[in-house]
């Protein structure tokens, strides 16, 4: 289910317990429906619930049921950005801010990939094995007035 953005009737909540354990309870109750509205993101479910980042995540990773509902909304945004891609592309509309998201959402199929062949081998030598004065002194320069 695709939430409706054009009214924002997404959850929003402030006014937490003071106690932690109380307080990541009642985010429990409430994660499923922030999971669902803002597509598994933890800044964006955060920052509607005023809570911090580090609380949300915690929450989800400790419950099997909301890590596997995170991980199916965040699927379905990137198919969603996915599907608008294709249709900018077929429309000939500028598509990098898309293919930018998707690089750093689906790095997996998104990543520019870059092929290196290499032909034989080589070797850099290290720092410990040459001695100090060489790796301090420049070489190849002259001090003026010798030769």
């Amino acid at each position: 289910m695709v939430p409706n953005l054009s009214e924002d009737t997404r959850i929003r909540r402030s006014g937490w317990s003071s106690d932690p354990k109380k307080r990541l309870k009642e985010l429990a109750e409430v994660m499923p429906a922030a999971i669902r509205d803002y597509f598994g993101a933890v800044a964006s479910i955060s920052s509607a619930l005023n809570v911090i980042p580090e609380e949300v995540s915690r929450v989800i990773t400790e419950s099997e049921e909301l890590s596997y509902l995170a991980k199916q909304y965040q699927a379905q945004e990137i198919a969603l950005v996915e599907e608008n891609l294709a249709k900018q592309a077929r429309e000939g509309t500028q598509v990098t801010a898309i293919k930018l998201y998707l690089t750093n959402k689906a790095p997996e199929r998104w990543s520019d990939r870059v092929s290196v062949d290499t032909v034989g081998s080589f070797s850099v030598p290290s720092a410990k094995d040459a001695p100090p004065e060489s790796v301090l002194k420049p070489k190849g320069r002259k001090k003026k007035g010798k030769e």
